[in-house]
């Protein structure tokens, strides 16, 4: 399902209308000169087929996407987080320009390396969930790697990471970062992994009321 125009997609809730993978295919994939808005839908069962590489699964935004509503979840690797061909990013990965989440439930996303939310760009997440993701190898939970992230009210909790790097909350690569009135509790790591949050030389973090 690739969106290659600027749409808006009205769902009826997340608990009633699903955009399902079947364990085969991405979910949706925003192209770089589209500008979107999905409203009211889960994304669930999604993955790219091995033919797709290493980058995919339930969203992946090459353009600007407006996100509310929403539940992305659950969407797995289909080898338990050992796909050779290490799926970098299950629930959302977006590298375009503008990405704004709202009310969004991220959860029971498996992925082998990187993240179940990997990022670039300009974000902004507002009263969101991320909770129960897991992966297997690397990174953990967010991943931001963009240039300016603005993150309010929203809850990151019992998500896990594996040994080799990253943090099982939120894991800032690049750019400069604004959290607050959220909660970051009860994120599990292991090895090098961090359970909340790692900042990296490249990132800025301002964290207020959490």
């Amino acid at each position: 399902r690739v969106l290659f125009r600027s749409v808006t997609i009205i769902g009826p809730g997340a608990s009633t209308l699903a955009i399902s993978g079947d364990q085969q295919h991405r979910g949706l994939r925003i192209g770089s000169t589209a500008s979107c808005t999905v409203l009211g839908l889960t994304v669930m069962n999604a993955t790219p087929p091995p033919s797709g590489g290493t980058s995919g699964g339930a969203i992946v935004n090459l353009g600007s996407l407006v996100l509310a509503d929403c539940v992305i979840g659950p969407n797995r690797e289909p080898s338990d987080g050992h796909n050779p061909y290490h799926l970098q990013t299950t629930g959302i990965e977006s590298t375009g320009p503008k990405l704004l989440l709202t009310n969004v439930l991220v959860t029971g996303n498996l992925a082998g390396y990187s993240a179940p939310f990997d990022a670039a760009g300009d974000v902004t997440i507002l009263n969101c969930t991320f909770s129960g993701n897991r992966t297997v190898e690397f990174a953990g939970n967010i991943v931001f790697r963009g240039s300016r992230l603005i993150m309010v009210g929203t809850t990151v909790t019992h998500n896990s990471a594996g040994t080799t790097g990253g943090a099982a909350g939120i894991w800032l690569v690049s750019g400069s970062t604004t959290i607050s009135n959220c909660c970051i509790d009860s994120n599990q790591a292991s090895g090098w992994t961090l359970p909340v949050i790692r900042v990296e030389s490249g990132a800025s973090l301002d964290l207020a009321n959490c």
